[in-house]
This record gives structure tokens, sequence and C-alpha cells, in this order.
């Protein structure tokens, strides 16, 4: 198999765009204008900054939130390692031909590259034969058969400045020729030097162009590279392919115990609420020594969530100065403790809000979509002395939108009572659920009230209201199966007898403000008490990462309603075209208010 392909289709889920960080030489810590005073990583952030393991990502921005990719985290943990072992933190400048891969025929046809991004692959596939191969140019297998005969016969490799002289032959091993280079050697060395060429081609070593190829050098040249003494550098280096991909706190954790070497011990950690002791005694270290904190106050670990620049600073400051260390162990939380840790480490948690009682925590989260809970989902966790026991847990019930796709919004409205024992929460549904004719859930507002001591729950479906319709539109959070989302801002208000007209703003996946325009229908209206329409916004962005929803980063240029409050007018105009969602020019949306119908019009610059 194709090893650039194969890598490829593994890192295709992790892979982002995010910009290498800076790194300068030690000095006088620079002013960022995003670590704000007193904040609970400003000192971590000075630290790095003075010692010239981390900088800014712009002259004054730290981007403290932004999080660090597996290279990223490589290359903060390989200058603490030179650091902590009397080294100045520089990276080491690789020679031009490290790593350098080199076919060269008998006619002169050179063949050129790194392991990481050259054109050479391995294979040894059901198949006797093995070895280094590069794919015949050609467009047709006929054309690539006829240039690969052609050009078949004696050949030279040369890796890291050794030659190795064989033969290369044109070969058909699955949809396209190749030509297979051998090596001519006596038979009881063929092996060692087939090993050296294999070792090369998937030595994932980064070409010139690559920003991080002198960071992998370096952790080459500190023998960081062997996975029985060092495994988490190894598993970072392993990575260098997916130069975007995230890194978890565990993998970072990893490696940073073994730049950080022997630390001293400030007191002992019996147990943590989402790691065993047992195979990770390299991260209760961490903890002992004061590096590590956890998520929470009761030390939650999270190994599987990903990295922020700010907490990669905390982590590295803390092994860099003792005095930033913590000196005193995260609190044992008990049942409650590891039933929260459970929730927190699920597949897909994220967006989390909680409201505190005497007998229970709610908490309301998205664990996305389909996953192991629809959006909003809510659970109770209960407390030490509270009536059901400590670590109880109990999931409140849903208002569906789609219970065929197990899709639901979060509740429009929560509101925990005085007494702080009753807490309710409404959502909205704007239609009938209908299903082969059925009608499977009915239209209107339904609320629910919890007896918190208990956990028990009443279910009330009043009919739809336009009170109940506007807080929906205003006040839900976008359903999304990736990344957070916050609640909708309203940035325009516009009335008619017939209905409001409300322009909503939210953040879609951390990345854009995604706009919604919407008719909320009033009493009295031909459309119905509490009837929503959400009316069409072009797409003004692409995200490749979300292409089954694309939001609108723009409101539209003009919004108007008519004198006689008839008709709504919305326009959106593009000075380019955006491939598959509009085409350059002005769009001009036109609304009968009273039906809610809807017709554009585009006019071509």
């Amino acid at each position: 198999m194709n090893k650039k392909l194969l890598s490829f289709l593994l890192c295709v889920s992790l892979c982002s765009s995010c910009p290498s960080p800076a790194f300068a030489a030690q000095g006088p810590a620079p002013v960022f204008t995003d670590v704000p005073a007193g904040s609970w990583f400003e000192e971590g952030v000075m630290t790095c900054a003075e010692k010239g393991v981390m900088v800014g990502t712009r002259e004054d921005c730290f981007s403290p939130d932004r999080k660090l990719t597996a290279v990223e985290c490589l290359t903060l943990a390989v200058r603490l390692y030179d650091l902590q072992h009397g080294g100045d933190g520089v990276m080491k400048k690789a020679p031009e031909d490290w790593g350098r891969i080199t076919l060269t025929l008998a006619d002169g046809t050179v063949f050129d590259g790194y392991s990481e991004d050259g054109p050479f692959s391995w294979w040894e596939y059901r198949s006797a034969r093995k070895g280094l191969y590069v794919t015949v140019p050609g467009e047709t297998a006929e054309e690539q058969a006829a240039w690969g005969k052609a050009h078949s016969g004696a050949a030279a490799l040369t890796i890291d400045n050794v030659t190795y002289q064989g033969t290369v032959d044109c070969w058909m091993p699955t949809d396209s020729y190749v030509l297979m280079f051998s090596p001519e050697l006596p038979s009881e060395s063929i092996a060692s030097v087939q090993a050296v060429i294999c070792d090369a081609i998937y030595a994932d070593i980064p070409g010139p162009d690559r920003w991080y190829r002198d960071v992998v050098y370096t952790a080459h040249q500190l023998g960081l590279k062997d996975e029985a003494v060092t495994p988490g550098f190894t598993s970072l280096l392993s990575r260098t392919l997916y130069n975007g991909s995230g890194c978890s706190r565990m993998e970072f954790s990893l490696a940073l115990a073994e730049a950080a070497g022997e630390l001293e011990k400030r007191f002992t950690v019996e147990s943590l609420p989402d790691l065993a002791r047992e195979g990770n005694e390299d991260i209760y270290a961490l903890y002992e020594a004061g590096v590590l904190t956890g998520m929470d106050e009761f030390g939650r670990f999270d190994a599987d969530g990903s990295l922020t620049r700010a907490q990669a600073a905390v982590m590295v400051a803390r092994v860099l100065d003792e005095t930033q260390r913590v000196t005193t162990p995260p609190m044992h939380g008990g049942a409650y403790a590891k039933a929260v840790a459970e929730l927190r480490n699920s597949f897909g948690y994220h967006n989390e809000q909680t409201i505190e009682t005497p007998d229970c925590t709610i908490f309301i989260y998205d664990k996305g979509g389909m996953m192991k809970a629809p959006t909003g989902a809510m659970q109770l966790i209960y407390k030490p002395d509270s009536q059901l026991g400590e670590g109880t847990v109990i999931g409140l019930p849903h208002a569906w939108v789609n219970p065929g796709l197990a899709i639901c919004y979060p509740a429009d409205t929560m509101t925990l009572h005085e007494d702080e024992k009753t807490f309710t929460y409404t959502y909205y549904r704007p239609e009938d659920i209908v299903h082969e004719g059925q009608v499977m859930e009915k239209a209107g507002s339904i609320t629910f009230t919890v007896d918190l001591p208990t956990g028990e729950v009443t279910e009330e479906l009043t009919p739809p209201t336009y009170e109940g319709a506007l807080a929906h539109v205003t006040r839900k959070r976008i359903k999304t199966s990736s990344e957070s989302s916050e609640n909708r801002e309203v940035v325009r208000l516009l009335e008619t007898g017939d209905c409001s007209i409300v322009l909503t703003k939210g953040r879609f996946v951390e990345t854009y403000d995604d706009y919604i325009l919407s008719l909320v229908y009033k009493p009295g209206s031909a459309m119905g008490n509490g009837t929503i329409r959400q009316l069409i916004l072009p797409s003004t962005v692409y995200d490749k990462g979300c292409p089954w929803y694309n939001p609108t980063d723009r409101a539209p240029d003009t919004l108007e309603v008519s004198e006689d409050g008839s008709t709504l007018t919305y326009t959106y105009s593009f000075d380019e075209a955006l491939e598959d969602f509009h085409e350059a020019g002005t769009y001009t949306y036109t609304v009968d208010i009273a039906t809610g119908e809807l017709s554009v019009a585009h006019t071509a610059n």
C-alpha cells in the first residue's frame, strides 16, 4: 500500500492549518495584549517567553486559547529537554542532505526527495517482493508501461550520502506501473541494506521547506527516538507527517515527563478520578511534583482532551521554575468526582454549563448530535449527604426535534427556583413532527419540572405561542457536532403587525459568526401564533471541515421592511464568486411577510 496515501487517510480528520509557533532566544518578555495581568496563565507565559521556549503568534499576541498541534508540542518538549539537560534550547541545524533520498537512472533521470513528502514508497504486501519504488510517469497504463520498460536497467540509490548500486525494473503491483529498485549485493547483505532503505522511507524526516525540520533533527541528535527509553517523544516524532494534527494532554504530558527528568516530590496523590495509577506513574509523578493540577478541583486529568498554548506554557514553566509549582494535592472527590470525570471524559463532550444546588450539580452540556447524548443534554450528579446518595447520576429528558435521528436542541429557558429544590426548563417545538402521516410529537412549549431532592420529573405541553417562539429563536444555541457554540445575540429586531423579524448571531465551531434571519409570527397572523420561518442567507464562507453546514459570517448589507409592513427586503453583494454557493454580484431577497414566501433576484457586477 502507498505509504503517503495511508498516511493521508490516517490524518485527514485531524489536520488543520495552524501556523507554526514562534520561538526566540532568551531575553525580556514581550507584552501580549491577550495575556491579562493576574490571569492564571500570565506567569507561565512570561516565563516561557523569557526562556525563549515560546513567544507570540504575532508581535503582541500570544493566542492563549489556540490549540497546539503535535509538532508544536514536540518543539516545546525538545526545547525543554535540552534546557533540562544543560543545553541552550536552540535547535540544531539539520544538514541539507539529512533524510534525502535520490534515485538516479542510467539515462540521468533523477527522482529526488525526503521521506515525508518525496516520491518514494515501500512495497511489502502480499508478495515475496519488497523494496523501494517510484510511480512511473504517464497518464495511461500503456504510457506508464512504455516509459517504465524504456527506463529499466542500472540505477543508483543515495541515502544520506551513501550510494547503493542496483537495478530498477517495471512492475504493476496494483493499478499503476512502478519502478522497483533492487540493490546489487551478495545475498547475505541484501537484508541489512533493505532494512536501511525501509527505515529511510519510513523515517518521516521533514524536507527543507518544513519549519520543524530542525526540531526533528535535534530530537534525533538528542537520542529521543528510542521507543524503549523515550516513548513519549517517539510517539510525537511518529506524527511529524501530520503537521496540523492535534495533540492530547496525555501525549504532551508523557513527553513533558521525559523532558523534565526527575523532579522533587511535594506530596502524594492517592488517586485521580479519571486515571488509574497503574501504568501512569509518569503522570502521577508530574502531579506529585506540582507540575500538573488537573482540569478541576479533583484533579481530573482529561487524557484525551486537547491542549491550549496557555495550558502548555503553564506546564512547561512549572518545570523550569520550581517556585511556580503547586504545593497542595487535588481534593479527594469520591463518587461525586468520579461521576463528574466520567461525564467530562465521554467522547464528544464539550460546551459545559453548570448550576449548583445543595443536593446536586446540574450539568448542561453538548455531546454533539448523534453521539452519546444529544445537543444540550442534561444530567444531575448528586453530592454527599443528598437523599439519593453521592455519585448518583440522573439524565434529564429532552424534547426531540427529530426522534429518528436523536437530534435535540438545548433548552430555550432554564430556571432554578428560589428554594433551590425545583428546576424548570422549557423547549419550543415550532411545528408537529410527522412521520409516515402520523404525528409523532406535537408542536408547542414543552416544560419539564424537576424535583431536585428526588430527581422526579413532570412534563407539560402547551400550544404554540409567540413568546415561546421568540425565546426559541433568540436563546437557543446552534446545533453542532464539533466544537462549541454560543447563545445567540440579537443583532436586529424589526416589528410588523404580523411578526417580529429577528436577525441573530452566534459563534460556529470557534471560527465563524453565524447569522440567522427568522420571522416569528404573532397572535392573529395568517401563519398562526408562534409560527417560525427561517429565511435563506447565502453562505459567505466555505469551511471544508464542515461540508454539511456552511455558516454565514456576515449580516445582510441591507435589511428593511416596506412602509405598509407587507414586504421584507434584504441584500448581499459579493465581489467574487464562492464555489457552489453564490456568483459575484448582488442578491436581492424579497419576502411576503403574510405568507413567508421568499423570492430571490441576482444582478451581476
